[in-house]
């Protein structure tokens, strides 16, 4: 969701209502489907340089591997 806001403010049209089903239902395929729309683990590259978290990455296992140092 940060992503999507760093980018265009707000999402509007399909993505608005792909956002809202998402966090409405929890819905997997939904944010499957946006998190390769748009550009998957590069989301969380982004993100964790946005926020300053310097000695957090991305695990083998497609998990975030965060570090109490970090925050």
């Amino acid at each position: 969701m940060l992503d999507l806001i760093d980018d265009s403010s707000l999402p509007s049209g399909s993505e608005e209502d792909a956002v809202h089903t998402m966090l409405a239902t929890s819905d997997d395929r939904v944010a499957s489907s946006l998190w390769q729309q748009r550009g998957g683990p590069a989301i969380f590259a982004r993100q964790a340089k946005r926020l300053g978290l310097a000695h957090t990455g991305w695990g083998r296992s497609g998990c975030s591997t965060p570090r109490a140092w970090s925050v």
